[in-house]
């Protein structure tokens, strides 16, 4: 501008802002089998790609990477190899041009067992020559649970309450105990629900008289 008048505009010119930093994506997962995890996450519109980290305690410095994905349209892997009955804590941060997102929260799951995938004891023949406990197990679940343990006659000689876990042991004894005899015992399991299931097992102490 002057005091005769103003100019034309400029030629114009043109730029693009930065993109934002991606953010943390949900992430989901679910337990396959006694060594395999599925993971799923949230897509990020701006994300170029994502890094998944697992860990066997709930801490991200010492989690390591286990999947880089190619693009941001995949968002799923499956964690194989793993062993049974572990935790394992499992994050993924999102990534563009600009860098990275923080971690997503934290998800974490525990494998199944390798024992039985029902309500079940094991070994269902009991002899304390080779081994000192029964394991009753929950399959892969962790009830809220009473258990209780009948002779042949009808008689309670063992009762047990659980919450959250995945098997209980017994070792053949009382609940004063004393050690169990010879023969075949019931076991009587009845879930918080109501739902009520029942095995059998042999103590044996005369394998090796």
């Amino acid at each position: 501008y002057n005091i005769s008048g103003e100019s034309p505009f400029s030629a114009v010119i043109n730029c693009t802002t930065f993109d934002k930093l991606p953010s943390a994506p949900a992430i989901y997962i679910t337990v396959v089998s006694t060594s395999q995890i599925d993971i799923v996450w949230e897509h990020i519109g701006n994300a170029s790609f994502y890094t998944l980290f697992r860990n066997t305690v709930n801490d991200t410095s010492s989690a390591i990477n286990i999947f880089d994905s190619t693009n941001n349209n995949v968002t799923n892997h499956s964690d194989t190899g793993l062993d049974h009955e572990t935790i394992y804590y499992y994050w993924v941060k999102a990534y563009n041009i600009n860098g990275e997102s923080p971690y997503s929260d934290v998800t974490f799951v525990r494998t199944t067992s390798i024992y039985p995938t029902i309500y079940a004891v094991f070994p269902t023949i009991f002899n304390t020559e080779e081994v000192n406990t029964v394991r009753i197990n929950f399959g892969g679940e962790q009830p809220d649970a009473d258990i209780t343990i009948y002779d042949v006659a009808g008689n309670i000689v063992w009762t047990r309450s659980v919450s959250g876990e995945l098997y209980v042991k017994w070792d053949g004894k009382n609940d004063a105990g004393t050690e169990l005899e010879t023969g075949m015992y019931i076991v009587f399991i009845k879930l918080k629900d109501g739902t009520e299931y029942r095995t059998k097992m042999v103590i044996n102490r005369k394998l090796y008289d």
